[in-house]
């Protein structure tokens, strides 16, 4: 199975992101699908053609009947527009299950259709908001999630990642030019933008030797997934919980997503029958297609409560009790004992003295990029199978790119969890910034 991530050259936050993940090693040029130009690296594949992001459906299909491969998801790079010009990055699902035969389909899509959800979703939504704090992107850039809309058509697991929110963002080309790779060598922090939407893609695939970001195959048994249902299009109050406790999520239906037609009477009273709209189908089907994307998994419904008014959410209710739909919040994850923190105290300071000392070495700003992606892939998504295997990989990695032996297997006696780890190195992160 491959992963296929798809960039357009009439958008340059697409081609933006895309070119730069070209300059990285191991790519070579695939097929030509339908006149459009791919690229090919381990189990990824980059598409790239001349329309609009949203209207070349059924990518997925076209490559499998092209090449013989299957497609297991889809990751398409665009451009993010928004009233208030915000700069912004964010990560959503797509579809449009609210909407009916008939109706206008104002950016692609299919009535009532939604695509499944990447479950890669969650983990690099806080990948994403821990490098982009970790480099001083924000506040400059929002860090978010959006709501489930538009296309294009597609059945594979999808995620859109976006640059906001206006043309002097989408044409970042000179963050793409002033990334200079030798080796891995970013040798331009002024490039902050593609920088971070490359080392995203790039480490959050395993294109760098790790083990990707976000497989839901590897949850640990944490197999319980949020459908986020209310509230406005970034989905506040359930982006808190993915944020939070570090939640699967899946499809995010915002408020205009769920149309209810107001009851005459009774509105307090008003059941599920008794609420005419197309809220049932959008709910129906960002459940089954949630469901699909993360199999074996528990999908629970998390209201915003406070975006809905007595009559919809009474509703609502009732429809998830119909449909068999649990309500509830996914759990978080297992905390680290502050005992962790004193007995790794003098650890952290010897490794503190230890990278302050490669300070002027013209490997050093990539030294100190490497400790806190790598901190933070232990963190969301793990570079390794075990801690010793991770330490082992960061510390070649670091003797490499810093020339002076920093060793992390000495420094790391008495780890025993990828959480302690994590710990340890996000730490180390903020100690050497």
């Amino acid at each position: 199975m491959v992963t296929l991530v798809v960039a357009t050259t009439t958008d340059p936050a697409s081609i933006g992101p895309a070119s730069a993940l070209l300059a990285m090693p191991g790519w070579h040029p695939g097929p030509l699908i339908q006149d459009m130009p791919s690229f090919v690296n381990k189990e990824v594949r980059l598409l790239q053609h001349n329309s609009s992001i949203v209207k070349e459906v059924h990518l997925d299909k076209r490559w499998e009947e092209a090449t013989g491969e299957v497609v297991d998801e889809v990751i398409f790079l665009s451009k993010h527009t928004a009233v208030s010009n915000r700069p912004a990055l964010t990560v959503h699902p797509i579809g449009v299950p609210h909407l009916l035969e008939g109706d206008t389909l104002p950016a692609g899509g299919k009535p009532g259709w939604a695509a499944p959800p990447s479950p890669r979703i969650g983990p690099w939504l806080r990948l994403l908001k821990t490098i982009a704090e970790s480099h001083n992107l924000t506040p400059e850039f929002e860090v978010t999630l959006e709501a489930t809309h538009h296309g294009p058509e597609i059945n594979s697991p999808t995620m859109f990642l976006e640059i906001g929110s206006t043309e002097e963002y989408w044409k970042r080309q000179d963050a793409a030019q002033a990334i200079a790779l030798v080796g891995y060598l970013f040798v331009c922090i002024d490039s902050f933008v593609t920088m971070f939407l490359l080392l995203l893609v790039w480490e959050g695939l395993g294109l760098g030797g790790g083990v990707d970001v976000g497989n839901w195959s590897r949850n640990n048994g944490r197999n319980k997934i949020l459908l986020g249902i209310g509230g406005g299009h970034y989905v506040p109050r359930h982006m808190d919980i993915v944020l939070k406790d570090g939640a699967w999520v899946g499809h995010l239906l915002s408020g205009y997503s769920l149309p209810m037609e107001d009851p005459s009477q009774f509105k307090a009273e008003a059941n599920a029958e008794g609420v005419g709209g197309a809220w049932r189908e959008a709910i129906k089907v960002a459940f089954e297609t949630t469901k699909a994307a993360f199999p074996g998994g528990e999908v629970l419904a998390h209201l915003d409560n406070k975006s809905f008014k007595s009559w919809q959410k009474n509703a609502i209710m009732g429809f998830l009790a119909e449909q068999d739909i649990k309500v509830g919040k996914p759990e978080g994850r297992a905390k680290t004992s502050k005992t962790f923190f004193v007995s790794h105290c003098n650890s952290w300071g010897l490794m503190h003295l230890r990278v302050r000392e490669t300070r002027g070495h013209p490997h050093a700003n990539f030294a100190y990029t490497t400790l806190k992606v790598a901190g933070t892939l232990v963190l969301f998504g793990l570079l390794a199978d075990s801690p010793m295997s991770t330490i082992n990989v960061m510390d070649k990695k670091l003797n490499f790119m810093t020339n002076r032996g920093v060793c992390l297997r000495s420094l790391c006696n008495g780890v025993t969890t990828h959480d302690e780890l994590s710990l340890l190195l996000v730490t180390l992160s903020i100690m050497v910034r």
